[in-house]
């Protein structure tokens, strides 16, 4: 917060992007509680975060294994009535495959199919290539055929 001080003292007028900025370069040191102090700031000034706002957060927590609170900020970013971008997804996807978390993967990838957002190839292509690295075949196969689907 010091550093936010720092800018309003030198005039200088915050706005998105330079909150963006500064959540961005938080998280890129894993400074995740300065992040979301920032964020919170930010909301307070009544600036609305968009999907550079979330994207960072959510990155960042998946980066530094904080996935709980990256799936907290993903809903929330949700509620929100942000789009999330396939990539932001696809690090959340990624990360709870590298730990093991498959229901909670499913249940990601099934609560976006149930707010209506497109499907994605590359997100099934995704599931496909996660659950194939760790041998879940069977699991795959269920998105497989999903791709076959969408003509991919």
């Amino acid at each position: 917060m010091g550093i936010v001080r720092e800018i309003k003292e030198m005039g200088v007028l915050l706005d998105k992007r330079i909150y963006n900025s500064i959540i961005d370069t938080f998280g890129k040191y894993g400074e995740l509680g300065e992040a979301l102090e920032v964020f919170e700031k930010m909301q307070q000034e009544g600036i609305t975060p968009d999907i550079t706002t979330w994207n960072s957060l959510i990155k960042w927590h998946c980066k530094f294994g904080d996935v709980a609170n990256a799936l907290e900020l993903f809903a929330k970013m949700l509620e929100q009535g942000v789009y999330p971008d396939p990539k932001i997804f696809i690090t959340i996807i990624s990360r709870l495959g590298e730990q093991g978390n498959w229901d909670m993967m499913k249940k990601n990838f099934e609560n976006m199919k149930c707010r209506g957002h497109k499907r994605s190839g590359v997100i099934y292509a995704v599931l496909v290539d996660i659950y194939g690295q760790y041998r879940r075949f069977l699991d795959a196969e269920e998105y497989i055929n999903a791709l076959k689907l969408e003509g991919i």
